[in-house]
Parts: C-alpha cells; sequence; structure tokens
C-alpha cells in the first residue's frame, strides 16, 4: 500500500528563532523571529538587518534556537546584512567570551572585532583620502632583508618558542630582553616557521607610530603574507585586509590592540610587543586588556603566546615566577655596544642647573653640544606636552582650569591659547584674574615646547623637532620620525612616544629632562610606570656602533623607581616594589575591579554610587573582597560630568568578579532613563 500522506504542514528546516547581538548599549542580545525564507540561512556570526523601534539596524547573529519566546509579538529579522562581514564561529566565541569577562555588552564587542560596512566604509575612504592616493597598511616592492645571525640567546629563545607551536597546544612564554636585545628578530623567525608550517602569526605593538616600522621589517623577511591593521588604516583598506586574513592570503598580521580581533586562520603565534604598555587597555566602551585578551586568544586556539618587554608587567613577570608563562631571557645587546652609561643629575642643587633655563642641567647641555660635534644625534624626554602646565594668577595663586574639567590648561605657545588635554576646549590667557579682580597671570611648570625653546635658544645652530600628539600625532608621528633616522633632525624633544622600541643607531645621547614627574600621580603603579618609562626612554641611546649616555635629571634621585632605572636594573626595582604590592593586595598579588558612576549633577552621582557601594558589601563581605570607597575620582569632574568611584580588591579574581557581577544586576535594576550611568572596569590600568 501506498503510505498515508502526512496532514501537517511541512515544518521549515532551521531553529525560529534568532539572538542578536546589536552595536548599541544593551546588555544582551535582542530575539527576533526568524522567517521561513531565512531559515537554514542564518548562522551564529551572520549579519543581519533587524527592526529596531522605527528604524532598522545592522546586528549579528549570536544563537539560533526554537523557544520558546521569551514575549508574544517578536518581530521577524529582515534580511541578511551583505554590505558588513561575518564572524568565523571561532572568532565570535572568542568575542563573546570577552565580553562576558569584561561585562561588557555583546554588540560592542562585536563592533570592536568587525570592520565598517563595505559599502559606507569605502564611501569614507574615498572622501577622506582621495582616490588617487595609497591608503596607509596597503602592501608596497619592499627589499628582501638577509637575517642576521642569531645570538645564542636569540637561538635558545627561538627553538623554545618554535618546539612549543610545533606542538600544537597552548603555552605562554615572557620574552624578557634588555633594551637592543633583538626581540623583534625573534618574533621574525618565530613568524617564519609558523608561515612554514602554512599557519598565521599575529603581532601586537602598543602604538600606531611603532607599527609601520615594524611592518616593513615583517615584509622585507616575509613578504606579501603580512598585513597591517590598525585605526589610522582607512576603512576601505581595513575592510579588504580583513578579507585577506579571513581567506588565509595574509597569514601574518601587524597591529594595534585592535587587531587582536581579526579572523585569522588557524593561528600558531600571537606576540604581545612592550606587553607593559598601558596602550593595549581600552579605556571605554569594551574595556579589555589587548594583553590578557592575547593570551585568551591563544589558549582558545592552542596556539603559543609570547610577550615580550624589556621592562615586563608585574603581572607578567609573576606568572612567569609561578609557572603560568616560561621565563626566557635576551641579557645582552645584539651590537657591539653594552647598554648606555647614567649620569644622574641632583636637580635640587642650584649649582647644577643653568641659571636662564632652570630646568636644564649644566651636565645636560655639555653632552648635547659633545655629541652634535661628533655629528651624533640626542633625544629629550619630557612626559609633559604644551609650553607650561598652568597660568597662575600671581596675586591669589588660582589657575585657569577648564570649565568642563576638573584640571588646570596647559599654555600652548604654538597657539598662543590655553587648552584643556581631557576635553579640547581651549581659550586665550585672561588679561586679568576674575578670581582676585586684577592680579595677572603667569606660565609656570614645563612642557616639550617649553624645552625645546630652551633648545633652540641654547644652540641656535641645532636641528630642533617635537614628538608629541601636538606637533606629531598620527600618521605625523612617522615622518618626524623618518626626518631623524635621515639626520635632518639634531634633537628630538618628546613624550612618551619616544620611548616605544624606535631603533635610531645614530643617537648617542638620551637626557631625561624631569625623572620624577609621573611619581606625583595618585596611582598605586606610579612607581611602576615611572621605572619603564625611564628605562624604555633610556635604551633609545647607543644602539649603533658608538656608545650610549643617559643624563637622568631629578628632584628625587634617591627613590627606588628612579635609582632603579638609572642601574637599568629590573631585579632591583622588583625587589623594592614587590612587598608594597603585596602588603596592600595590589596586583599582582590581589585582583580590581573599579565601579565608577557619573552624571550631571554631582549630588546625584554620590548617591549612586554609594547605593552601588551598599549593594556590593554583603557579597564582598562573603567572597572577602574589600570595598575601598566610594568618593570622588582623582579627576571629579571630566566633559561636564562629574564621576565618583569605588574599588574592589581581592585575593581571587573569580571573586572580586563576583562582586562586580552583583553590581552590575543591581545596576540593570535601576530605572532605565537614569541620569547617572554605572561603568565597571575589570582589571583597570587608570584609576583616574
Amino acid at each position: 500500500m501506498p503510505p498515508t500522506p502526512d496532514p501537517r504542514p511541512p515544518t521549515p528546516e532551521g531553529p525560529a528563532y534568532a539572538d542578536v547581538a546589536l552595536p548599541l548599549a544593551l546588555p544582551g542580545p535582542l530575539t527576533y523571529r526568524v522567517p521561513e525564507s531565512l531559515r537554514g540561512v542564518l548562522r551564529p556570526g551572520l549579519a543581519v538587518v533587524v527592526p529596531l523601534g522605527s528604524r532598522r539596524q545592522s546586528g549579528h547573529v549570536i544563537r539560533l534556537h526554537d523557544g520558546p519566546a521569551p514575549v508574544e509579538g517578536l518581530k521577524d529579522v529582515l534580511s541578511v546584512d551583505d554590505g558588513a562581514p561575518s564572524l568565523p564561529p571561532d572568532l565570535l566565541e572568542f568575542v563573546l567570551e570577552a565580553a562576558a569577562y569584561y561585562f561588557a555588552p555583546p554588540g560592542e564587542a562585536i563592533r570592536s572585532a568587525s570592520p565598517k560596512a563595505a559599502r559606507r566604509a569605502r564611501r569614507a575612504a574615498r572622501s577622506a583620502t582621495g582616490a588617487a592616493e595609497t591608503p596607509e597598511g596597503a602592501a608596497e616592492a619592499v627589499e628582501p632583508d638577509v637575517p642576521p645571525d642569531p645570538t645564542a640567546a636569540q637561538r635558545a629563545a627561538v627553538d623554545a618558542i618554535v618546539g612549543a607551536t610545533a606542538r600544537g597546544r597552548y603555552k605562554g612564554f615572557l620574552l624578557h630582553g634588555v633594551t637592543g636585545s633583538g626581540k623583534t628578530e625573534v618574533y621574525l623567525r618565530c613568524a617564519a616557521e609558523a608561515l612554514a608550517r602554512e599557519r598565521s602569526c599575529l603581532v601586537l605593538v602598543p602604538e600606531i607610530a611603532l607599527t609601520p616600522q615594524l611592518v616593513g621589517r615583517f615584509r622585507a623577511r616575509l613578504g606579501g603574507a603580512v598585513e597591517v591593521i590598525h585605526s589610522g588604516v582607512p576603512p576601505a583598506r581595513r575592510r579588504d585586509a580583513w578579507e585577506r586574513i579571513r581567506s588565509g592570503d595574509a597569514r601574518v598580521v601587524v597591529g594595534a590592540r585592535s587587531a587582536l580581533f581579526v579572523p585569522l586562520r588557524d593561528p600558531a603565534l600571537i606576540v604581545v610587543d612592550e606587553e607593559h604598555d598601558h596602550s593595549f587597555k581600552q579605556e571605554d566602551r569594551f574595556r579589555y586588556h589587548g594583553r590578557d585578551m592575547a593570551i585568551l586568544r591563544a589558549r582558545r586556539a592552542g596556539a603559543v603566546v609570547v610577550l615580550g618587554s624589556a621592562t615586563p608587567s608585574l603581572e607578567s613577570y609573576r606568572n612567569a615566577r609561578t609557572g603560568k608563562l616560561e621565563l626566557l631571557v635576551l641579557p645582552d645587546r645584539v651590537t657591539p655596544m653594552p647598554l648606555p652609561a647614567v649620569r644622574t643629575v641632583d636637580m635640587r642643587r642650584r649649582a647644577n642647573r643653568i641659571e636662564e633655563w632652570p630646568f636644564f642641567s649644566r651636565t645636560l647641555a655639555e653632552e648635547i653640544s659633545a655629541a652634535a660635534g661628533r655629528g651624533e644625534q640626542a633625544i629629550l624626554f619630557l612626559n609633559r606636552r604644551g609650553f607650561a602646565p598652568a597660568a597662575v594668577c600671581a596675586g591669589c595663586g588660582e589657575a585657569v582650569s577648564c570649565p568642563s574639567c576638573a584640571v588646570a590648561m596647559t599654555y600652548h605657545k604654538t597657539r598662543d591659547a590655553l587648552l584643556c588635554h581631557w576635553c579640547g576646549f581651549s581659550r586665550k590667557v585672561p588679561d586679568r584674574c576674575g578670581s582676585c579682580s586684577g592680579g595677572e597671570f603667569d606660565l609656570v611648570g614645563l612642557g616639550t615646547e617649553r624645552v625645546a625653546a630652551a633648545v633652540r635658544s641654547l644652540f641656535p645652530d641645532l636641528r630642533v623637532a617635537r614628538l608629541d600628539s601636538d606637533a606629531a600625532g598620527g600618521r605625523k608621528a612617522e615622518a618626524v620620525l623618518d626626518r631623524f633616522r635621515g639626520g635632518e633632525i639634531d634633537v628630538l624633544v618628546g613624550t612618551q612616544m619616544v620611548t616605544k622600541g624606535h631603533d635610531l643607531p645614530n643617537v648617542t645621547l638620551v637626557g631625561i629632562v624631569q625623572a620624577d614627574l609621573g611619581l606625583h600621580v595618585p596611582d598605586f603603579r606610579a612607581a611602576e610606570r615611572t621605572f619603564q618609562l625611564l628605562t624604555q626612554v633610556a635604551g633609545r641611546a647607543g644602539r649603533g656602533d658608538a656608545p650610549g649616555l643617559v643624563v637622568l635629571q631629578t628632584m628625587m634621585p634617591d627613590h627606588y623607581a628612579i635609582a632603579a632605572a638609572a642601574r637599568q636594573d629590573y631585579a632591583v626595582f622588583i625587589q623594592a616594589e614587590a612587598p608594597f604590592r603585596r602588603e596592600l593586595g595590589y596586583p599582582p598579588f590581589g585582583s580590581l575591579a573599579l565601579v565608577r558612576a557619573d552624571g550631571l549633577r554631582e549630588e546625584a552621582v554620590a548617591a549612586v554610587i554609594a547605593e552601588a557601594a551598599a549593594a556590593a558589601k554583603l557579597p564582598a563581605r562573603e567572597c572577602g573582597v574589600t570595598v575601598l570607597g566610594p568618593c570622588p575620582a582623582p579627576l571629579v569632574r571630566l566633559r561636564g560630568r562629574f564621576r565618583h568611584q569605588m574599588l574592589l580588591r581581592g585575593p581571587r579574581r573569580a571573586d572580586v568578579r563576583r562582586v562586580a557581577a552583583h553590581v552590575v544586576r543591581w545596576n540593570a535594576s535601576r530605572p532605565a532613563r537614569s541620569a547617572v550611568r554605572i561603568a565597571i572596569d575589570v582589571d583597570p590600568v587608570n584609576l583616574m
């Protein structure tokens, strides 16, 4: 007998509902019905168009399921978004895990991992760069290099890393190499081995200014397999690079922290160069740390991660000491010259200063003159831009402050204006003080503009330039560095931009103008940052065939961070710093989460953060977590919004996150239109 027909209508294949993450500050995905036309078509990671109120919104499917429906009357997914990239399953899972760890909206995290839609990106690129320009990041006719013979320490490091990648399992290394020890050569050789096995490699650097030099070296060694990803790459070019990486045509990616989210195929090696650098931490929205997420991505992919630095973070160094990372050491420079000599100048003694320019020591002036006489170059470092940090009334002592931020405004001589470095507000220096009705203003303090002016006054025949975000922001920084490498500049004055891994063989002198400047910041990492900055900038000297010298000017020559930097001795610094951290339970001996409230009315902000602290105290007691605060933030007003905060501190990260999760749930229960915002920063780097 023929089979009896089934009276039920055929059921479309595929799940009936889709959870879609939208690039908005929503706590989670929204659920939509999958229409019959898209059943069996949708998959996690695919970009789709959905209705949101009266408009259409692009988002990404993160989950498909068969219900039951969370609410009645769900709207349908409208279509697949062909103009937006889809995310491979492994990348989607990584992004969602990272978002969950940092309590970030999944849509915000996916937006970080996804280039702009192709049509919009190409229009933006044409209007921004012009059709005839070659976009930054496009592959360039680079001359192949000849690999140098490795040192014994380099060879041992390469063997250890390559051996781990061959095993195809996760392994973490800390490559601790003094400045000029050839860490990049280790990365190049390990990347070449990954390519030989038809696997991929990712190299993260902290600053865009570092990328062109590093990309050039990788392309000279590895050819067209290298792609570059960072915020300076035009959107259309970034989308093309994304497609090359996803297809496997590009298997080596060099970039800033956002490159962490490219769709690498079968990664074997992830490198985080200058892993200690705080630029790896995203400070808003999706507040991830690129170094820590590189470890997570390598672990998920069964890849090897290498964290490289001359001044490792205390967190990474402790992980190496406790066996979470394997420590590899490059103790010597690859050039014939040793680390530069350091001469400390005590600026408390007036006899050491030049009368006209009291922030300039006679020693530094003499050494600049001597270096110039030998045809060599100098770097002067001061981590403060502008001409003077404040305009202060000579009558009442009040500084001109920003109307939107609780900071004094910095005077910039090139603009003849006061500028707020937080919100960008600018104004002229007032003729008279409004507070005391008549006082005139003095320009107080020191910035890179004033240092450059002093050098030009003392040495009118020398060619002087600045490298800071005012004089050489974005792409201009590489142009300044190219002129410096080409010998067109004798003295380069700069902020921390000059400390970043630049290889400048003709620089034999580094002058550190105010070595103790960073010690006066209300942050438990102040000494660590000071030591790292001073050691890194000192390492720019003597990288060629001539010996280097560092002149370190300070009012605090006996401070352990400055004394250790003068000796360029990481072990001495760790021995002095670690007991303080251990006693107070700060990282790396404990974990932190920062809870910050901000709003337009300070009393409302204070009330909300007090409620958040009250909500956290019971679970904190149960978990052994300390609630520090609440209190006004060190920078209490920023861009017109008042800021109060509290700090969760505990010996175990899981417990700190458990209390933070309780605060997240409490925050979700508040009125949706509250005028006060709450932000959670897990493993914060900036406490200001």
